[in-house]
């Protein structure tokens, strides 16, 4: 809008805003430009030296040109049909940032110090403009360092947690391996039967663990895609009830439902029914001599909300700061450390959220939040 007006205020055929960086050597021909081509523009922008000679000559002065000075001068001379051309300086706090380029074909006539005086008067204006593009381009490159700033942050937490992942694969898949390897030894020695098949039956239970530990370690690393249906989180509730009758009764542990009606939601089915899963085996594990799990569903403003609080012995606060954490397990035998970091991943990929309260003695309550229909 600033360049169009200023065509018309001098009625011009052509004009841009060119800023001027003197430290880092280059100009910017300001977007948009009236009248010029695009190749007439990057004629401007390569010509720094001879511009800036051209002001030092010109003792800070307003340059006009008739058509005999622009044929003998650099660039000017390759801007085809120009009869006049008129150099406005800008100024701030008595540096150059910048200058007007204005350019007529004869038939409109000579630039005449009038002109100059209207631009001179539009000063205040062109200052703005420039102090704008100037914070704009400099924004720019601050945003640019930003980013390639965290792309840095974000490689270094790659390889980090690459070697912390490796590390802890090791580790975990090690302990069932030692122990199959130890009573494979042992089997050479064996000569009563009994003590064969009991031999067996642990080196089958700890290569079922190695087998579950790469299993879940597969399960956390790939990224499914969401096969998204309506569905009813209450019916999917029970069905995951049905799947661990056994295991809670075995516990001494009672249900409490307290289901408040919920509208159906778009989700992917069974990938919920794998966190209800994992949620309520924690809390079966929590409650090794029995309690209470208490199951709640709401909603409010467009989500559904679904807890499961335990009465189980708990977790300290720095535990609950860790507990989505890959491979972080407070089951030093049984646990994989990876049931819970599926689940909160399966939970963002619904742009839901999962969080954990607890208190140690107390119990622990898993509540998730999900959205009516999933933002597309």
């Amino acid at each position: 809008e600033l360049i169009t007006g200023v065509a018309d205020l001098v009625k011009t055929d052509k004009a841009v805003l060119v800023l001027i960086d003197k430290k880092k050597g280059f100009f910017t021909p300001m977007i948009p430009y009236y009248g010029f081509k695009e190749e007439e523009i990057k004629e401007i922008s390569s010509e720094q030296t001879f511009i800036m000679n051209l002001y030092s000559e010109s003792t800070r002065r307003a340059l006009i040109f008739g058509s005999e000075k622009i044929i003998d001068n650099g660039i000017f001379k390759k801007l085809k049909g120009v009869g006049n051309m008129l150099v406005f300086w800008l100024r701030r706090k008595e540096e150059l940032t910048g200058f007007l380029l204005l350019l007529r074909e004869n038939r409109q006539g000579s630039f005449t110090e009038e002109d100059v005086r209207l631009l001179s008067i539009m000063g205040n204006n062109f200052a703005v403009a420039l102090d704008n593009a100037l914070l704009y381009r400099d924004l720019q490159e601050q945003m640019k360092k930003l980013k390639e700033a965290q792309e840095q942050l974000i490689q270094a937490a790659k390889l980090a947690a690459i070697g912390e992942l490796a590390a802890n694969v090791a580790h975990e898949i090690n302990n069932p391996l030692t122990t199959i390897l130890g009573y494979s030894e042992l089997l050479r020695e064996e000569e009563d039967m009994e003590s064969v098949k009991r031999d067996l039956a642990i080196i089958e239970s700890e290569s079922l663990r190695a087998r579950d530990i790469v299993k879940q370690l597969l399960e956390f690393s790939r990224r499914r895609k969401l096969e998204l249906s309506e569905m009813d989180v209450v019916d999917t509730i029970e069905e995951v009830l049905k799947l661990v009758a056994a295991n809670l009764k075995e516990s001494r542990i009672k249900v409490v439902k307290e289901y408040l009606e919920l509208p159906p939601i778009i989700a992917d089915r069974n990938q919920l029914k794998q966190v209800f899963l994992n949620i309520m085996n924690n809390a079966i594990q929590a409650m090794p001599d029995g309690g209470t799990l208490t199951i709640r569903t709401e909603q409010f403003n467009g989500h559904v909300y679904v807890s499961f609080s335990d009465t189980g012995t708990g977790i300290s606060d720095e535990v609950a700061q860790r507990i989505f954490e890959p491979f972080f397990t407070t089951k030093k035998e049984k646990g994989t450390g990876l049931g819970l970091p599926i689940s909160y991943r399966i939970i963002q990929e619904h742009g839901g959220r999962i969080d954990v309260r607890s208190s140690e003695g107390r119990g622990t309550m898993f509540r998730i939040m999900l959205p009516v229909r999933r933002p597309f």
